[in-house]
């Protein structure tokens, strides 16, 4: 597993005055959206390197519906769905189990979230205020009530990171935190982001400023911040530009108004990576997907697909090891595909014959080095 622990993805941006936070820093590195807002339909022939498909078996014990969340153990892929309930399938798509509604000690009725542990071999679910531990393949093994109120949970090496809205985390050692890291028995060991200051980076430092509209302060322009963590630190990893859009300041009503209108114009509203590429999702009217070569620090966004080959989805919602995975829904399309040069005939053949009331399938893939097309 990579010593890098975790990237934390900010979608308001908020102070790291914190004392185990750094500050920015010439290792930002700037996503400048104004070089690809112009997007282009993308020749995936061109950039996909290989994949396989996993199609997740279909029956009245899984019935998936809107799924929100992937993960992985071992061998064992966890499907999180709007419902919410977590279903657990092997790596061939096979059906294990699923953790059952209820409110019983072993069901869950209002889960927050979910991860797997993988230094305890445990899949954990957060219910507040319980957390349930099952065993990999979904059997109850305890449950205990949380110290801490949070939305979202990530397992890694040493500890745990929750994340919440700012001072709702129940942490008396930080009371205004958003951010939580905790060892693997739940204790404290640090806070970030608390919500007394937000930060907003500009090209003539940080300015500081209160949510109240009367003595808002703008800056020039307005980046919203992904965040690293590494060894008990959150520092500053990229944030994103896009100074030259401008909005008609005489229609606004107040400085508010201004700011928040900005802050909706580009946003990071997802990130993964492996480790030869950078996935970035940006939220607008509609959300921009872009892939980002670490070696080159080219980018590429646009719509990924294209109807003579076997399409895919651009939008991934995982990684697995290298492959980035998407979840492809029924394509209600007249031609079946033929060929690919990126899945095998036997992929192929379960895209063709998926139904309608099937279960959705897991697309994984890889992407070649970018090149500049000159």
């Amino acid at each position: 597993m990579k010593q890098i622990l975790f990237v934390f993805l900010l979608l308001i941006i908020v102070s790291c005055s914190h004392n185990n936070t750094t500050s920015p820093n010439n290792s930002i590195e700037i996503i400048n959206l104004n070089t690809i807002l112009n997007v282009k339909e993308w020749d995936i022939s061109k950039y996909e390197y290989s994949g396989h498909v996993i199609k997740l078996e279909t029956n009245d014990d899984c019935l998936l519906y809107k799924i929100s969340k992937i993960f992985f153990s071992k061998n064992r892929i966890y499907v999180k769905t709007a419902t919410p309930q977590i279903f657990i399938f092997d790596f061939e798509g096979k059906y294990i189990n699923k953790i059952k509604l209820g409110l019983g000690p072993d069901e869950i009725a209002n889960m927050k979230d979910a991860c797997f542990d993988k230094e305890k071999n445990e899949l954990i679910i957060y219910q507040e205020p319980e957390l349930k531990f099952y065993t990999p393949d979904g059997f109850f093994l305890k449950q205990q009530n949380s110290p801490y109120y949070f939305k979202v949970i990530y397992s890694i090496d040493d500890g745990y990171i929750l994340r919440s809205s700012v001072g709702y985390m129940n942490c008396k050692e930080s009371p205004n935190a958003s951010m939580l890291y905790v060892d693997k028995d739940w204790n404290f060991i640090s806070a970030f982001l608390p919500v007394s200051k937000s930060v907003i980076y500009t090209n003539k430092g940080v300015s500081y400023n209160n949510t109240n509209d009367d003595i808002l302060i703008l800056p020039d322009n307005h980046k919203d911040t992904i965040y690293f963590f590494d060894k008990n630190t959150l520092t500053p990893k990229y944030y994103l530009d896009y100074s030259t859009q401008k909005l008609n300041v005489s229609e606004m009503k107040s400085v508010g108004q201004y700011y928040k209108e900005l802050g909706k114009k580009f946003e990071f509203t997802n990130f993964l990576e492996n480790s030869t590429h950078e996935f970035f999702q940006i939220g607008n009217p509609s959300p921009i997907s872009i892939f980002r070569d670490k070696e080159s620090k080219i980018m590429k966004a646009g719509k990924f697909e294209r109807v003579e080959e076997t399409p895919f989805i651009a939008r991934p919602m995982a990684v697995y090891d290298d492959y980035f995975v998407c979840v492809q829904e029924f394509i209600d399309l007249d031609f079946k595909y033929t060929k690919s040069h990126v899945f095998s005939p036997e992929d192929l053949a379960k895209i063709n014959n998926q139904k309608e009331d099937d279960n959705p399938l897991l697309i994984f893939f890889k992407l070649k080095p970018f090149e500049d097309e000159k």
